[in-house]
């Protein structure tokens, strides 16, 4: 055994002298390819598009340009991605969530009718994308509104908002995004907010 450790390096050797390494040649070497490459603006860069709307017309936005959305009787989402429509657990990419919680035309019957925001947000803090702290008063907004905020290495981070737009109507906004992009997303759903219409 010892004397083959010896005749195998000295194999090795000649047949890379020769050309004839079974290694990496000059047609399997990889070269690096120069390719033209046109910088992409991140999800939180993109424009605001056209119209969303629930198929009931309860609630409109204006939703941004590639992003995936989905909607239903009362609720809007739309996501960075198409399966962060849909993600549990550590978000793979932004998603926010528009919903009726109460007043005519709701999406579910949550039971809310008649609720304090202060109670339809306590409920609403239950859902697993919206573990949030206590709430504050949302400031700059078209309608009054309490926020919360939660930011989590294992959950990422997460926003609620409840939106109090009559005496009747409460909307709730839940955005999640992974760790550390909230500063990024947050701009982006203002802008939405701003374009928000309820039926």
């Amino acid at each position: 055994m010892k004397r083959a450790i010896p005749f195998l390096l000295g194999l090795s050797f000649l047949l890379s002298a020769c050309g004839e390494s079974p290694g990496l040649t000059p047609d399997t070497i990889p070269t690096p390819s120069v390719q033209d490459v046109e910088p992409t603006a991140g999800p939180y860069d993109a424009s605001l598009s056209a119209r969303l709307e629930t198929p009931d017309g309860a609630l409109s936005i204006r939703g941004p340009a590639g992003w995936a959305g989905t909607s239903g009787i009362g609720f809007l989402r739309v996501a960075a991605t198409e399966g962060a429509l849909y993600d549990t657990g550590i978000p793979s990419a932004a998603r926010l969530t528009f919903t009726v919680a109460t007043g005519t035309g709701r999406s579910q019957d949550f039971s809310l009718d008649g609720r304090s925001a202060r109670e339809i947000y306590a409920y609403f803090a239950l859902f697993p994308e919206s573990h949030v702290g206590r709430p504050s008063e949302a400031s700059d907004l078209r309608w009054p509104g309490l926020e919360g905020h939660r930011s989590s290495s294992r959950d990422g981070d997460q926003h609620l908002l409840v939106l109090t737009i009559d005496g009747g109507t409460t909307v709730v906004v839940q955005a999640y995004c992974p760790v550390g992009e909230w500063n990024l997303l947050e701009p982006m759903l203002r802008s939405i907010l701003d374009t928000l219409e309820v039926g």
